[in-house]
């Protein structure tokens, strides 16, 4: 029988999820409703998730005319890793662009990301959006689901 899991645990699990996946999966809906996802590289900061995306894709026009996004944070799959109980965290969120004082987040970006942000920045159709998180789930595996509000874990799910 696995030890039962306080709030405090879970907290830790779900900031190492944080601290170890860079990249998360970021589901918008087009005009008609329909959904898209797609992934991207973050970096969060102060309890918001940045993304540094192309104003050419997709997701991008999606966000700014529809700014309620979802987000997935997940443990890769392993050979051995029951696909099913994955540990992850999903997140409802409110995207805005950050126009104007961007670039300490940006810098924050690079050294967290490489140089590959200071090549990006020189391309005139990159936007910084900002993903505010609202409330979500975090999953650890089989009967261990959490109910998150920001990017804090409140209480543990049962039905």
């Amino acid at each position: 029988m696995k030890p039962k899991l306080t709030p405090s645990d879970c907290q830790n699990h779900m900031q190492n999820l944080l601290d170890t996946i860079p990249v998360l999966a970021l589901a918008t809906l087009d005009d008609s409703g329909l959904p898209l996802v797609s992934s991207a590289p973050y970096l969060l900061d102060e309890s918001a998730f940045y993304l540094y995306v192309s104003g050419l894709s997709p997701h991008t026009s999606q966000m700014l005319k529809n700014p309620q996004v979802g987000i997935l944070i997940t443990e890769p799959a392993g050979p051995n890793a029951p696909v099913f109980a994955l540990p992850r965290l999903s997140l409802s969120c409110r995207a805005s662009e950050i126009t104007s004082g961007k670039e300490p987040i940006l810098e924050k970006m690079e050294k967290h990301h490489g140089n590959i942000v200071a090549l990006l920045k020189t391309l005139p159709d990159f936007r910084l959006m900002k993903l505010v998180p609202d409330t979500g789930r975090l999953i650890l595996g089989f009967g261990q689901a959490w109910l998150v509000k920001g990017l804090e874990v409140q209480s543990r799910i049962t039905s």
